[in-house]
């Protein structure tokens, strides 16, 4: 049933957020033994999957920092040693993930546990015990994920909003823009209208004096050439 559910959660974000998930069967070499592993390959970054990760298995199998079951951090290694899960086993387990940042930007899971010292589950040797603990990784899965692409719809819808928002203020200043712009371009063509009507009356003028000085002209060559004695 969590294998179901699982396919559908894997086909859901594959769907929704083009392959950011897989989960699958693989091995580690850890201190010389070849350990099989249930890899889980997704997209929020390794700090973030950590902090999820501890905080998940503190609220569902209680291994806490904070008390003797103690799961341990190094570069290499969440581990945490002589925890009950009793739907894995009534045996105190020792758990060790491996989570890293792949090359293409990804986060990678690499899960696996022991029921002591080098008796690594598998699910040759103990497969009902290794089909649990698969089940239990998968419930870190369908919980723990989801929320984080919620999260990331959640913030883009924030986004959105804010962006939304900015886009109307933007709207309303464009407005005063265009506003001032009418009433700018009003008054540029009120402008143009008196320039227009300001150079017709320099044309008018300037006629005017041209005839005027011709008639000057013509009035004073006449008497010129007729000799008119202008008594004063």
């Amino acid at each position: 049933m969590k294998f179901i559910n699982l396919i559908i959660l894997c086909l859901f974000l594959i769907q929704i957020n083009a392959q950011k998930l897989t989960v699958e069967d693989g091995f580690i070499l850890y201190e010389e033994d070849k350990v099989q592993t249930i890899d889980i390959t997704l997209e929020p970054e390794v700090d973030l999957i950590k902090d999820r990760f501890e905080s998940w298995l503190k609220n569902n199998y209680d291994i806490n920092l904070n008390d003797k079951k103690l799961l341990f951090f190094d570069k290499k290694y969440m581990t945490a040693n002589g925890v009950v899960i009793p739907k894995i086993s009534a045996t105190k387990l020792d758990l060790k993930f491996k989570v890293d940042e792949t090359k293409k930007g990804m986060t990678k899971i690499k899960a696996f546990a022991s029921l002591g010292y080098d008796n690594w589950l598998n699910e040759n040797k103990y497969p009902a015990e290794f089909m649990a603990f698969r089940d239990v990784v998968y419930e870190f899965v369908e919980n723990a994920i989801p929320k984080y692409y919620l999260n990331q719809v959640e913030q883009s819808k924030a986004q959105l909003a804010e962006l939304q928002e900015e886009g109307q203020n933007l709207q309303a200043d464009l407005e005063k823009v265009r506003n001032k712009i009418d009433k700018l371009q009003k008054e540029n063509d009120e402008l143009l209208i008196q320039i227009r009507n300001n150079q017709d009356k320099i044309n008018i003028t300037q006629a005017r004096i041209n005839f005027r000085s011709k008639e000057y002209y013509n009035v004073k060559k006449k008497l010129n050439n007729d000799n008119v004695i202008i008594e004063r």
